[in-house]
């Protein structure tokens, strides 16, 4: 008890507490302002995002807030205290329960992953159904003259704070890092101004015809807007015009002809927020599922290539060399492989560092990758040792590109400090046979380059 009263009277909690009351409040007004024909129903209800936000950050402990903002809203649209008890109490437990389940399947605070994002999906699609229930029972316990049918109203309930959590919870769950961190995107990028005049434009046209379906035919142009943005700059793609989008609604509603914002039948706002909604869900989808995408990539990339020269790796190497013999028995092509070893690599170590021996490396790889065809495979094998792998290619093309690279290596000295390297290759040429495997070519062409060492070793004995 002593424990709960100090968190209770704590002055980061209280600060809490009267930040949340203050924006569930402001963001309520804020969606009051759709409200139509049913008091007190709206068809977008950012409070829900705020709180789903703060449960999500900070834990559940701040649920007091959502009381005393329900209760004076309940006061401004003239509804019984104990509604508006009942109201927080569903408003409250559609977040609650949903992330408490959320939470044991891995829910974290990042909207980083598919599976993330799947889940916080969910949470906006099935917590809304406890508030939207919970306020259609406290309607119909007051008696209140209904002037739409409770469908209507558990519909545009549930679609009000489901939106209001997929897009302004979405948006402060991503900001929050940003903010945290003093850094945001700012709008002097060139395609973030772009995407906000787009968005800006169509919003305009699409809320200022709203008294017809030109306006949702509009609002389609933010379909395109929406995928393209969410793929060149992230999540902001989505957030952006969307809520840009819903500021523009929000600036004309007290424009809007009474059957554009009809609840019975349901008029052209709720058929453009229902729109928005689902350009918002698209949106999070297509910018999650390419950042994914972007992440196996590199992960596979890293996988398959050295991380000093950038070329292939020994363990893509060995898996592609693997395929290609496995194909010997079923095909004519024939293939030649290249072992290479670099000669006086160890006094460029010894004289000016593992740096130099780095940057040398590097240097010879991209000699390598220009003295060879695109359709060979490039690769580092350990060390100061490559392979090249060259299919459709006989024993005699092969001399010819191991002559090619030595050349180029010779027209094109490694340098460092202001000292110059020269480097050469031993190269082996195996090429490929009848039943061959990579171990048996790997050792031809190993024993080949062998021999070119020692023939190397001689001249240079010869030439001193």
């Amino acid at each position: 008890m002593k424990k709960i009263l100090h968190t209770v009277f704590s002055g980061n909690y209280l600060i809490g507490l009267s930040g949340l009351s203050i924006s569930y409040f402001l963001a309520g007004l804020i969606g009051l302002e759709m409200q139509s024909a049913q008091t007190g129903i709206t068809p977008f209800w950012p409070a829900s995002g705020i709180m789903f936000a703060a449960f999500v950050l900070y834990g559940i402990k701040l649920w007091p807030a959502v009381y005393i903002s329900m209760i004076a809203l309940a006061l401004i649209v003239g509804y019984p205290v104990w509604f508006a008890l009942l109201s927080a109490t569903g408003s409250i437990l559609e977040i609650a329960v949903p992330l408490y389940f959320a939470r044991k399947k891995g829910f974290t605070d990042t909207l980083g992953s598919i599976r993330q994002l799947y889940i916080f999906i969910l949470i906006s699609w099935t917590g809304p159904i406890i508030s939207a229930s919970m306020g259609m029972l406290g309607l119909l316990i007051m008696d209140t003259e209904l002037t739409i049918p409770t469908i209507n109203i558990f519909l545009i309930w549930w679609l009000g704070n489901s939106f209001g959590i997929l897009l302004v919870g979405s948006s402060l769950i991503l900001l929050y890092p940003c903010i945290k961190k003093n850094y945001c995107l700012v709008l002097r990028n060139a395609i973030v101004l772009g995407v906000t005049l787009c968005a800006a434009v169509i919003s305009i046209s699409a809320f200022h015809n709203i008294g017809d379906l030109n306006s949702t035919l509009l609002l389609n142009l933010m379909i395109p807007l929406v995928v393209l943005s969410s793929i060149f700059i992230g999540f902001a793609g989505t957030l952006i015009p969307v809520s840009i989008a819903c500021f523009t609604m929000i600036i004309l509603s007290p424009g809007f002809p009474e059957d554009a914002t009809s609840q019975y039948p349901l008029g052209i706002l709720y058929l453009d927020i229902l729109e928005l909604w689902i350009i918002t869900l698209t949106g999070l989808l297509v910018s999650t599922a390419h950042q994914e995408s972007l992440r196996h990539m590199k992960n596979d990339w890293i996988l398959s290539h050295d991380g000093l020269t950038q070329l292939k790796n020994r363990r893509y190497f060995d898996h592609k060399l693997h395929d290609i013999c496995s194909g010997l028995r079923h095909s004519d092509n024939r293939f030649s492989l290249l072992f290479l070893d670099l000669n006086k690599f160890k006094q460029v170590n010894d004289s000016a560092g593992h740096l130099a021996g780095d940057a040398c490396l590097a240097h010879v790889a991209r000699l390598l990758q220009q003295s060879t065809r695109t359709t060979d495979t490039v690769a580092r094998w350990g060390g100061d040792e490559f392979m090249i792998l060259l299919p459709d290619c006989n024993t005699e093309t092969a001399r010819a590109i191991a002559s090619k690279i030595n050349q180029q290596l010779e027209d094109n000295p490694f340098s460092f400090n202001q000292q110059q390297y020269e480097l050469s290759f031993s190269i082996g040429i195996s090429s490929s046979r009848i039943d061959d495997t990579p171990a048996l070519i790997i050792d031809r062409a190993d024993k080949s380059c062998y021999r070119e060492k020692l023939l190397d070793q001689e001249g240079e004995k010869i030439a001193l």
